[in-house]
């Protein structure tokens, strides 16, 4: 009986363990720029968007799809963004 108790408790810390260590702590980027409303933001961001999708030359959507998230952050630099970490 001992011997169950000691490896339910062993297999509990172990799944904690994994619970912790699959928490991510990794923090969003944003884009901020001063004196921008939220719809011309979110229309830069859409923009972008399209720019860094796999589109082929007539418009559509290549899947499964990827963002070149560097060519994204290019893109919205050169809107005059700055990437912000929250």
């Amino acid at each position: 009986m001992r011997m169950n108790v000691r490896m339910c408790r062993v297999g509990v810390v172990a799944a904690l363990g994994l619970l912790v260590g699959c928490a991510t702590t990794e923090q969003k980027m944003v884009f901020d720029k001063t004196g921008v409303s939220a719809a011309q933001r979110q229309q830069d961001e859409n923009a972008c968007m399209r720019e860094t999708l796999g589109i082929d030359p007539e418009g559509r959507l290549f899947a499964p799809f990827t963002v070149d998230r560097g060519a994204y952050e290019r893109c919205m630099q050169a809107r005059g963004y700055t990437a912000v970490r929250r």
